[in-house]
């Protein structure tokens, strides 16, 4: 499929949203034309046809993929796609989610794909989003939180992932609407590492632009995900 990132994050409300839109115009930046997807959406808003964490991907970034292209697959409930789909009566097709990000991945030289909630929430019975990561086939950028907690959850992810063998390029630090203590964000950053055996691959600080709800990243964003989009074209690159 090209060359794709998976964004995936050690919990639901982790800034997953943020950090896709960051890495696809960090990408730009190189002089790359990368596309982003979330392929499930669910929480859409009554009487909208977007959900609105597709809108912001869409409208932040400028890319001219339709919404429904961009997210094949959306359900009312606020809830894991297992359940807000069970709550419709409808189920998830796999193979429209598949089919999705071959298409945009044939349209666009790079795909940022983000993921719904964390790595073990359950898409279908039997199948998580562990195994879409590993049907995809692309290596993974974990977005952890800044704060405490972050090296529990940051380690069980790594771990999960790793048990599929999954390629992790690595984590990154997201502070959120909030600023974290620097001290407490630098000593979570290198426990986190120790105990996830990846490297801690830069951190976000509250972007002014976001907090204001605007469907915008500031610069700042953009170049703290500069690192790791690195990382990801320069190890697609060796192995195309």
């Amino acid at each position: 499929m090209g060359k794709g990132l998976f964004i995936t994050g050690t919990d639901t409300g982790v800034g997953k949203t943020v950090v896709a839109v960051a890495a696809v115009l960090a990408a730009r930046a190189r002089g790359v034309d990368a596309g982003v997807m979330k392929p499930i959406g669910c929480g859409m808003a009554q009487g909208t046809t977007e959900h609105a964490d597709t809108r912001f991907l869409r409208e932040a970034t400028g890319v001219e993929d339709a919404s429904s292209e961009i997210t094949p697959l959306g359900f009312r409930a606020f809830r894991a796609p297992l359940v807000a789909a069970r709550l419709e009566r409808r189920d998830v097709d796999l193979e429209e989610v598949l089919e999705g990000v071959r298409r945009l991945a044939s349209r666009h030289a790079a795909l940022v794909v983000e993921g719904v909630g964390g790595v073990r929430v359950p898409i279908r019975p039997g199948y998580e989003v562990l195994d879409l990561i590993r049907d995809l086939g692309f290596p993974v950028l974990i977005v952890a939180r800044s704060g405490l907690g972050t090296m529990n959850h940051t380690a069980l992810t790594a771990g999960a992932l790793a048990s599929r063998g999954i390629p992790v390029l690595g984590f990154l630090l997201n502070d959120g609407a909030a600023p974290v203590e620097d001290a407490l964000a630098a000593e979570n950053a290198e426990a986190a590492s120790d105990l996830a055996g990846l490297p801690c691959l830069g951190r976000l600080r509250p972007d002014s632009r976001v907090v204001r709800g605007e469907r915008a990243l500031s610069p700042a964003s953009v170049e703290a995900l500069a690192p790791a989009v690195a990382r990801w074209l320069g190890a697609a690159e060796k192995t195309a």
